[in-house]
């Protein structure tokens, strides 16, 4: 339950695996970024697996795009979300961090 009063107070992250193709053969996995205030999506990645390093690149086009915030972060408990280099690359925009419970 977050309430938001402006934007960039809250963010949250998902990634799902999409299949493609005639019979979706083809796999890839979308990961977002999104503000609650106004559910506007800052940014987007597309990669072959959920891995830290593809966590990373989407929230870094989103501090880019967003500029000096510190918003509160939301995501489940996945593992690229508690990896130690995910961890580490938010620590240095001074985040709060907010995961959900396991299901």
């Amino acid at each position: 339950n977050f309430e938001v009063s402006a934007p960039n107070e809250v963010w949250l992250s998902d990634s799902t695996e999409l299949s493609y193709g005639v019979n979706g053969e083809y796999k890839v996995r979308l990961s977002g970024v999104l503000d609650l205030y106004g559910r506007r999506l800052l940014s987007y990645n597309l990669s072959d697996t959920e891995t830290s390093s593809a966590e990373i690149q989407v929230f870094q086009r989103s501090f880019v795009a967003a500029g000096d915030v510190h918003p509160r972060i939301h995501t489940d408990r996945g593992s690229a979300y508690t990896s130690g280099a995910f961890n580490n690359f938010l620590n240095q925009f001074e985040v709060e961090r907010s995961m959900s419970r396991p299901g």
